[in-house]
């Protein structure tokens, strides 16, 4: 459970090309966010089905969806947060990651 530690072994730069065309930038950052988790055989969280719509972007701040408890959802944060982070922050047009808690702000965010 050691977030920071796992955040300093997320060294690996991988370039990935992405076929589709006219995305918007939320598409784009959900995107890219879907290729890092592959290529880091990371799985979503078990509540998102959709991971076109995991996160929205307003203005140069990345808002993540809310995660539901399950067992295990602790062990599972500790590895997410600093993946997601990290790999947002490295696009040049996010410059903050906002962890979303509540659906009712979530489903607000426009």
């Amino acid at each position: 459970m050691d977030s920071a530690g796992f955040r300093k072994t997320i060294t690996k730069a991988v370039t990935k090309t992405i076929t589709q065309t006219n995305l918007i930038q939320d598409q784009l950052v959900n995107k890219t966010l879907e290729l890092a988790a592959q290529e880091a055989n990371i799985t979503f969280p078990q509540s998102t089905t959709d991971t076109s719509n995991y996160i929205k972007v307003i203005g140069e701040t990345a808002y993540v969806q809310p995660i539901d408890a399950w067992a295990g959802v602790s062990i599972f944060l500790c590895y997410w947060k600093p993946f997601v982070e990290v790999n947002l922050l490295y696009l040049t047009n996010i410059k903050n990651v906002v962890w979303v808690n509540d659906w009712t702000q979530w489903d607000n965010l426009k």
